[in-house]
C-alpha cells in the first residue's frame, strides 16, 4: 500500500512535468516545474513553490495542503549524448505534513500514518526549449 502511494506521488509529479506546459534563485510560485527546469539549465539551479492544478492534484492524492517546494540543480556529470541546450537535472520536492495510508491497518486502528514531512529526489534530462531530449529538445 505504501509503495503504491509513493509510486502515485512519483507518477503525479512526473505527470505534472510532462503534461503541463525570472529571477535567479527567487522563491516564486509556479504552476508547473518547467520554468524551474529551464532556469536550472541556464543558471545551474532554481527553486519555487508548486501551485495551481499541479498542487491541487497532489493535495487530492495525499491530503496535504502545505506548500510543495521544488529545488532543481544541474548534476555534476552531464551526459555527452545530450543535445546542446539540454542538461541532466536533479529535482527535489519537499512537502510538510503529508498523510500516507498505512500498509496494513487492522479494523478499529487508524488507517493513516501520522502526517509527516516527505521528500522525493529524481533526475531527468530536460532542455532549454521546454522539451525532453528524445522529443526534439535543444536550444530555444
Amino acid at each position: 500500500m505504501l509503495r503504491s502511494v509513493v509510486r502515485r506521488f512519483q507518477v503525479g509529479l512526473i505527470g505534472v512535468l510532462i503534461l503541463s506546459a525570472g529571477n535567479a534563485h527567487a522563491q516564486r510560485t509556479v504552476d508547473t516545474i518547467i520554468p524551474l527546469l529551464i532556469e536550472a539549465i541556464r543558471l545551474g539551479d532554481s527553486q519555487g513553490i508548486l501551485a495551481g492544478d499541479s498542487a491541487a492534484l497532489m493535495a487530492t492524492l495525499f491530503d496535504a495542503h502545505t506548500p510543495i517546494i521544488v529545488t532543481i540543480k544541474k548534476t555534476g556529470v552531464q551526459p555527452k549524448e545530450l543535445p546542446e541546450g539540454c542538461a541532466r537535472l536533479e529535482v527535489t520536492t519537499t512537502q510538510d505534513q503529508v498523510v500516507i495510508p498505512k500498509d496494513s491497518a487492522q479494523p478499529g486502528e487508524p488507517q493513516f500514518e501520522p502526517p509527516a514531512d516527505q521528500r522525493m529526489h529524481y533526475q531527468i534530462n530536460f532542455c532549454e526549449n521546454g522539451r525532453l531530449p528524445e522529443d526534439g529538445g535543444g536550444l530555444l
